[in-house]
């Protein structure tokens, strides 16, 4: 088996966060699916944790050993190859630019204060909020990754604001 590179994973964790408002709506693809934010289904602030299941992205440590991670928000609605595509992109991205990976949050969200959670990013909180980061992402604005994101922002506007 292949060493794994601990850098390299973090940058690829950090490269998801930092991409995750521009992400979220091909992850989160109906107005129905921005309710589950924040309300014990899905979190709504962009934070990981080693342990905590209320955050974003959880890495489990299994047998000592951090072997992947969990992204939470994404539902069932998803165009499966295209929420990866866009996940490993923005992880790929992250590793190009070797992006820092910020600390964890293993605090329970329970215990937060209102005011605890300023420093974090919040994810979009509607569809449309989803929408217009994606259209003002200068991460999609890459060729490739824009011809696709514009079809299936088109295809999204179409089926849910008719």
């Amino acid at each position: 088996m292949e060493e794994v590179h601990p850098e390299i994973t973090e940058q690829f964790m950090a490269g998801v966060l930092n991409r995750m408002r521009d992400i979220t709506i091909f992850l989160n693809t109906t107005k129905e699916s921005y309710l589950r934010f924040g309300e014990n289904e899905a979190p709504k602030y962009i934070t990981w944790s080693t342990q905590n299941r209320s955050r974003l992205l959880r890495v489990p440590v299994i047998r000592g050993k951090k072997e992947g991670f969990i992204l939470r928000s994404p539902d069932s609605e998803i165009n499966p190859y295209l929420a990866y595509a866009m996940v490993i992109q923005a992880g790929l991205e992250g590793v190009k630019r070797k992006e820092e990976l910020p600390k964890p949050q293993e605090k329970s969200s329970r215990l937060f204060k209102d005011e605890d959670f300023s420093e974090f990013q919040k994810l979009p909180t509607s569809l449309t909020e989803a929408m217009e980061w994606a259209k003002n992402s200068t991460f999609l604005q890459d060729t490739a990754r824009m011809d696709i994101a514009t079809r299936f922002l088109d295809e999204i506007e179409r089926r849910e604001f008719k």
